[in-house]
């Protein structure tokens, strides 16, 4: 949108507010100086730059995959996809070992950058004479020749990155290849290898293959040994490396505020106290620097639903008003007003079926899809997206077989539109697998949630919080099946990692402990069961809200352990409150108000009371 802050903007607005308030993302990510005492104006507007710096992140994120979706239609990647990876067979480390210093880790640090950067500096001219001589005289070709890493850029990312070890760095000394066409990146890749003995070269990574890096942006990258120092060569198309010109900041931000490897922008809000999002969702109501263009996506995140849709439905009858104004339906100006229209369907029936009102979120849902479909075709990742979001909304209302041909078909798009390795496709894998194990397929969701898993780990590494959510539904899966043990494990280490990449109180660490406690309660660990139930039950609530349906699940779960325990009085207050909120949420036809109705029949079954027709319990 043009009235979004631009890069510029946000980088004046970071400067400015350089040294006001920690944040949370200070806490989680050490990112902000602080040399002023916090207020909590000054603490939202922090939060508020890093909310829309992860959202700039994921913008760009979404060009790339276009782009590499444009190219690769009609097989136009497919020679760069010959280019094999070469993972490193170890940590990949410079060759050289500095000798053991007589000196404090201060002391040793600072002679392992300066001998390593002096080994940079005399393998740079090599390296560069090298890339030379391969796209001499070669149109298609141009070499980008930047100086060695500054001093600075190495020991952060040396202390960032890897503990402080500069032996780690692989790219103090490095160079590029733009290439104009994929055929002339083959060519000097070829080249390349052509001039470097094979035992020289110690990885080969290939971003149009199965080498996805998590910002979207995709290369090869080769790091040969010249003169003894490890280099760095990396060989780029020129439609991303000018998408990607002038936008280094915006990588910057994914590595500062580990966008790409711990944390989305709705992260910060679920994390965030009452007052300070109350305080960012004012300043968006008053524009401020901009901002108010996410207003409704603050809301959203903020399960504050009622507003979130009155800023959508404003969004909508806004941008409908604007097309009236437009002639042309070739021009561009009519293709971005229907792009914002199928963005506010989307985001307005999202907004929608989290308050139950399911008949409108699902055309909405429909009429985006219609709207993709005549901008970018039937294969578009966009398209894979919009059948993702209505079919996790059919499976939501029970409506499985519905739901099963719509996941199969975003995942398909996804995997020949952005390839096999892409996390869009590990997304479409969970939420099959999921599909598949409440239609009882358990051997077939136990392969999807493990291919799944592969991806992300191989994606994000294995200490991501989406490597972690797979585990967590891997280990309900074999809880399901009886398999105790092997569950117990990965629950486990799915919660170390939420909780040291979310925090203690984080919402998903709530869903842990609502599956760690289930599984405890299958095993008869009733004790033990009922304080996870608890401390779940407290963190939603702190989160949400007393009265918001994310509670139901565990005030549920909690309830039939209470019934288990003969806590019957207790049992029954809890699963009357949870249908309370689910009707009031949902609507009285929804399958979590079925739940709640069985549960309260079985509840009065066990205790003697007998029950008619489910509407009789109303």
């Amino acid at each position: 949108m043009d009235d979004e802050p631009g890069i510029n903007e946000l980088l004046r607005l970071e400067n400015e507010l350089q040294g006001n308030a920690p944040s949370v993302w200070d806490k989680l990510f050490e990112c902000v100086s602080i040399r002023e005492p916090p207020s909590l104006e000054r603490d939202a507007k922090v939060n508020l730059l890093k909310f829309l710096q992860v959202k700039t992140v994921d913008k760009y994120k979404r060009a790339y995959d276009n782009l590499y979706y444009e190219l690769n239609k009609q097989g136009g990647l497919e020679c760069l996809r010959r280019i094999e990876p070469a993972p490193a067979k170890s940590a990949l480390l410079q060759p050289i070992v500095l000798e053991e210093q007589r000196c404090d880790a201060d002391g040793e640090f600072s002679s392992q950058l300066q001998f390593y950067r002096k080994g940079a500096e005399c393998a740079k001219e090599q390296l560069d004479e090298l890339v030379q001589e391969v796209i001499n005289g070669r149109e298609g070709c141009e070499g980008v020749y930047p100086k060695i890493k500054t001093l600075e850029s190495t020991k952060r990312k040396a202390v960032r990155f890897y503990g402080g070890n500069v032996r780690r760095v692989a790219d103090m000394a490095r160079a590029a290849v733009i290439c104009n066409t994929p055929e002339d990146l083959e060519t000097a890749y070829i080249g390349l290898m052509a001039r470097i003995q094979p035992h020289d070269v110690k990885r080969v990574t290939n971003g149009f293959d199965s080498d996805w890096m998590p910002n979207g942006y995709r290369d090869v990258k080769l790091n040969p040994v010249v003169n003894g120092h490890l280099c760095e060569i990396q060989l780029q198309l020129r439609s991303f490396f000018n998408l990607k010109a002038g936008q280094h900041v915006v990588y910057e931000w994914a590595r500062k505020l580990k966008v790409t490897t711990e944390t989305e922008a709705n992260h910060l809000i679920k994390i965030l106290s009452r007052e300070v999002t109350q305080e960012m969702i004012r300043l968006a109501e008053q524009n401020w620097r901009g901002t108010g263009e996410y207003l409704p996506h603050i809301q959203l995140d903020a399960a504050q639903y009622g507003q979130a849709e009155e800023a959508f439905r404003q969004r909508l009858c806004q941008v409908e008003d604007e097309r009236r104004g437009i002639d042309d339906q070739t021009s561009n100006e009519w293709r971005e007003n229907l792009q914002d229209e199928a963005w506010a369907r989307s985001n307005l029936g999202f907004t929608l079926e989290r308050q139950g009102k399911n008949d409108e979120a699902e055309a909405l849902y429909r009429r985006s899809i219609t709207i993709d479909e005549k901008l970018y075709g039937s294969n578009h990742p966009e398209i894979a997206t919009d059948l993702n979001n209505l079919a996790c909304f059919l499976k939501s209302q029970g409506k499985h077989d519905d739901a099963e041909p719509l996941f199969e078909r975003s995942q398909a798009i996804r995997e020949k539109a952005l390839g096999r390795e892409h996390p869009d496709v590990a997304t479409s894998l969970n939420n099959r697998a999921s599909l598949m194990e409440l239609q009882g397929k358990y051997s077939e969701a136990k392969t999807f949630y493990e291919r799944s898993l592969a991806i992300d780990k191989r994606v994000y590494g294995a200490d991501h919080p989406e490597v972690a959510t797979t585990l967590n539904n891997l280990a309900g899966l074999l809880e399901t099946q009886g398999e105790y043990t092997a569950a117990e494990k990965l629950y486990e280490r799915s919660l170390a990692i939420q909780e040291a990449a979310l925090g203690p109180e984080h919402p998903d660490v709530a869903v842990w402990f609502n599956n760690r406690a289930e599984l405890l309660h299958d095993q008869g660990k009733c004790s033990e069961a009922k304080r996870l139930f608890e401390r779940s039950l407290a963190i939603t609530e702190k989160v949400y809200g007393r009265d918001h349906s994310e509670v139901t699940t565990v005030l549920d779960n909690l309830g039939g352990l209470l019934k288990t325990l003969g806590m019957y009085a207790e049992a029954e207050s809890l699963h009357t409150r949870s249908l309370s909120i689910n009707e009031r949420a949902h609507g009285k036809d929804h399958p979590k108000v079925a739940t709640d109705l069985n549960s309260m029949a079985v509840l009065l079954i066990e205790q003697g009371i007998v029950v008619g027709a489910p509407g009789q319990l109303r």
